[in-house]
Order: structure tokens, then C-alpha cells, then sequence
């Protein structure tokens, strides 16, 4: 039985919690990222606010302000190294 006391969305309310994403890419991201939810019946589904805040709290990437800014610089529009960047790794191309 679902408790009361908690918060309990719907898909609409889980999006906009989540930034204002879609009900359909929450669907996918449950099949593929393991969105954490509750089944009611087969076409509906809940969302509690503690496991998507811990499911959040998972996925939190830190990303280091001078390395990211120097890797960025280091690329031009199309992903690939500027001259007289050759020193530098890049190790994602944006």
C-alpha cells in the first residue's frame, strides 16, 4: 500500500520535478536507466519524491571548472582539436 504522507506523482508532476521532462522519456529512462517508480496497473505509473532525489543523488557527475574549461577551449565547433592544442587529451568530443 502506498503511503500517504509522501510525495506520489504522476508522470506530469515527476517531469517537472525532474526539470521538465517528458512522460515518455521517463518511460524509456525507467527501461533504461533504471528511473526508480511504481507500478499501479499496467498503465499506470507513480513516482515518489525520496527515490527519484536518491536516484538523482546517483547520478550527480562533478565536473572540475579549469579542466573542463581548458578541454573545452582546446575544441572547436566540429569536436576537433584547434592548432597549438596538440599537447592537450580531449577525452569527449562535444
Amino acid at each position: 500500500m502506498l503511503d500517504t504522507t509522501e510525495n506520489i506523482w504522476a508522470d506530469e508532476q515527476a517531469g517537472a520535478y525532474l526539470g521538465g521532462i517528458p512522460p515518455r522519456t521517463l518511460r524509456l529512462w525507467r527501461h533504461t536507466r533504471g528511473l526508480p517508480s511504481i507500478r499501479i496497473t499496467s498503465k499506470v505509473t507513480r513516482y515518489r519524491k525520496s527515490d527519484l532525489d536518491e536516484w538523482l543523488a546517483k547520478r550527480r557527475v562533478q565536473i572540475r571548472g579549469n579542466e573542463f574549461r581548458r578541454e573545452r577551449q582546446s575544441l572547436n565547433v566540429r569536436g576537433r582539436l584547434r592548432e597549438g592544442t596538440e599537447g592537450l587529451r580531449v577525452s569527449r568530443r562535444y
